[in-house]
């Protein structure tokens, strides 16, 4: 499996949480590539020995 590559321009994110029980997130987000040909992109979280507070990343 090869290493994903990012998305070089997000141009927006939406969240949502959802009413589900236990809660989760939804996002919805698009970006713009430099070619044609990328397919099945994915949001991958990003993991932290230690979050800072408050706060939550993921890179595209």
């Amino acid at each position: 499996m090869s290493k994903p590559t990012l998305i070089p321009e997000v141009r927006s994110i939406q969240m949502s949480i959802l009413e589900t029980a236990p809660h989760r997130l939804s996002f919805v987000a698009s970006g713009i590539v430099p070619t044609d040909g990328w397919t099945e992109p994915q949001l991958i979280p990003s993991v932290y020995m230690q979050l800072p507070a408050e706060s939550m990343r993921a890179d595209f």
